[in-house]
């Protein structure tokens, strides 16, 4: 019993984070790059929406995961969530 609630409360918790960060990137216009990814081009996007080096925010994503230990969930859940964008379309 004790592991259904367990369970439960990892599914309910994992869906409030994918719903903070569907919001979160819809409000602030976020978006995947497409040409400067590493991983899954989610802070090569967030680098790109707010003209900051997306070198300086591997660095500090990186350091989130080693220090606080959320940055890795945040990350996985700004892939799931945010479109991707692609740049072939702004040479036009």
């Amino acid at each position: 019993m004790i592991l259904f609630f367990i369970f439960f409360f990892i599914v309910i918790s994992l869906l409030i984070l994918l719903f903070i960060a569907s919001l979160v990137g819809r409000v602030l216009g976020l978006y995947k790059s497409t040409d400067n990814r590493v991983l899954a081009g989610v802070c090569g996007g967030i680098g790109e929406r707010f003209g900051i080096s997306p070198g300086i925010l591997r660095i500090v994503w990186l350091l989130s995961i080693l220090l606080l230990g959320q940055g890795l969930f945040w990350y996985l859940a700004f892939a799931i969530v945010l479109p991707t964008k692609s740049h072939h379309w702004d040479d036009f």
